[in-house]
C-alpha cells in the first residue's frame, strides 16, 4: 500500500497542480524517511523534480524542485507544497 512507487504516484496527482509550467520537463521523484512511527508506519517525503526534456546534442541539465508532499504513518497526504518555478 505505502510502497515507493504507490507513494511517488500519488505524489504526483497531488502536486498536479504545482506542475503547471512544467510540459516541457519529465517529472520525476524521490522517496525519503523523515521519520519512524511509533506504533507502525514511517513519516515519508516525496520530492517531485523536473529536469528539461533535451531533443538535442546541448542540453542545460538543470534540475528544478516542483513539490515535496508528506505523508503521514498511515500513509495519508497531510501536506503538499508547490516549491519551483518552471524552467524554460
Amino acid at each position: 500500500k505505502n510502497n515507493d512507487n504507490s507513494l511517488i504516484a500519488r505524489a504526483k496527482a497531488a502536486a498536479n497542480g504545482c506542475t503547471d509550467g512544467f510540459n516541457n520537463s519529465e517529472l520525476n521523484a524521490s522517496v525519503e524517511t523523515l521519520g519512524i512511527c511509533f506504533v507502525s508506519g514511517e513519516i515519508k517525503r516525496v520530492t517531485v523534480y523536473g529536469m528539461p526534456k533535451c531533443n538535442s546534442d546541448f542540453c542545460i541539465m538543470m534540475i528544478t524542485i516542483v513539490a515535496t508532499v508528506d505523508f503521514d504513518c498511515d500513509g495519508n497526504i497531510i501536506a503538499v507544497n508547490c516549491e519551483g518555478l518552471p524552467t524554460l
